[in-house]
C-alpha cells in the first residue's frame, strides 16, 4: 500500500484572523503552511489600521509569526470557468478577495501534482466553491474542522476522501467523478505520460487589492492645511481691525504692521 500524498495547507484571511499563534503551530505539524500573497498584504495592512481593535491585534500577532516561521507565500493564480466573475459586476472588496483566494487554490492545486490542497477558511460559500470545482487534489475544511484534526489526529471526512482517491486511483470524490486524465502523477501507473487535450489555465500576475495612504502624508497634509487657514483668517483680521491686530502682536512682542483705516465705521 503507498503512502499517503503530501498535505498543502492554503490559508485564507478568514482563517487567520479567528485563530491564534498556538492554533497556527498546530497547522504546522499537518502539513507545509502557506498564505495567499494577497491575503498577507491584508494582514499587514490590518496590523497597522485595524477597522477593529481585536484583529488589529491578532494580524500584529501573525506578523510576528510568519516572520519567524517556515510559512511561505504563493501568488499563483489560475482561472477556470466556474471561477469567472459575471461580466459588469460590481465586487466588492470581501468578495474581490475571495475570488482572488479560489483562483490562487486552483492554481496552486494545478501546479502542486501529487499532493493534496487543503483550503482552510472560515468562509462557507469559498469553501463550496473550491470544492465544486471537482479537482482530485484540492479541498477545503473550516478552521474547527482543522482544530479536531490536529488535537485529535481524526481527519476532516472530505479530506480523508480525497487522500483514499488519490491513493487508489478512485476517482470519485463527495458524488463527483474525476476523468482518470486529471489524476494526479503519484497515483498513475509509470507509463509514458501524455499530454493533456484540454487548453492550460492561464495564470494571471498578482495585482494588489488595496491602497492604503501613508501616515507621515496624512499628518502632513492636515498640519499645511491648518497653516493656510491661520494666514488667511490673520489677513482677514489685519485688514477689517488693523488696531486689534496690532495690539494682539505687542502683547506677544512681535513687530506690528503699519496701520490702515478700518472697515467698520
Amino acid at each position: 500500500m503507498s503512502d499517503l500524498p503530501p498535505i498543502l495547507l492554503l490559508l485564507d484571511l478568514s482563517a487567520l484572523l479567528v485563530s491564534k499563534p498556538r492554533e497556527w503551530q498546530e497547522f504546522t505539524r499537518l502539513g507545509n503552511c502557506y498564505v495567499p500573497q494577497l491575503v498577507y498584504q491584508e494582514i499587514q495592512a490590518l496590523s497597522q489600521i485595524g477597522i477593529e481593535r481585536n484583529h488589529e491585534h491578532t494580524a500584529k500577532e501573525f506578523c510576528r509569526f510568519f516572520a519567524e516561521s517556515n510559512w511561505q507565500l504563493t501568488g499563483v493564480g489560475a482561472l477556470h470557468p466556474s471561477l469567472q466573475p459575471s461580466d459588469g459586476q460590481n465586487m466588492s472588496k470581501r468578495a474581490r478577495l475571495a475570488q482572488a483566494v479560489s483562483e490562487c487554490a486552483y492554481g496552486f492545486a494545478r501546479n502542486s501534482p501529487g499532493r493534496l490542497v487543503v483550503l482552510i477558511s472560515n468562509d462557507q460559500p469559498l469553501l463550496k466553491r473550491v470544492q465544486s470545482l471537482g479537482v482530485a487534489n484540492l479541498s477545503g475544511v473550516p478552521v474547527s474542522a482543522m482544530l479536531i484534526w490536529s488535537r485529535s489526529g481524526r481527519r476532516p471526512p472530505i479530506v480523508a476522501q480525497h487522500l483514499q482517491a488519490m491513493r487508489s486511483n478512485t476517482v470519485t470524490v463527495s458524488g463527483m467523478t474525476t476523468p482518470r486524465r486529471l489524476q494526479t502523477s503519484s497515483s498513475l501507473p509509470k507509463v509514458a505520460p501524455r499530454p493533456l487535450r484540454e487548453p492550460q489555465p492561464k495564470v494571471r500576475p498578482v495585482q494588489p487589492l488595496y491602497n492604503h495612504p501613508s501616515t507621515f502624508h496624512q499628518i502632513g497634509s492636515g498640519v499645511s492645511t491648518l497653516v493656510a487657514v491661520a494666514i488667511a483668517l490673520s489677513i482677514i483680521w489685519y485688514i477689517v481691525q488693523p488696531k486689534s491686530f496690532n495690539q494682539f502682536l505687542r502683547q506677544r512682542n512681535l513687530p506690528t504692521l503699519p496701520e490702515i483705516p478700518s472697515m467698520q465705521k
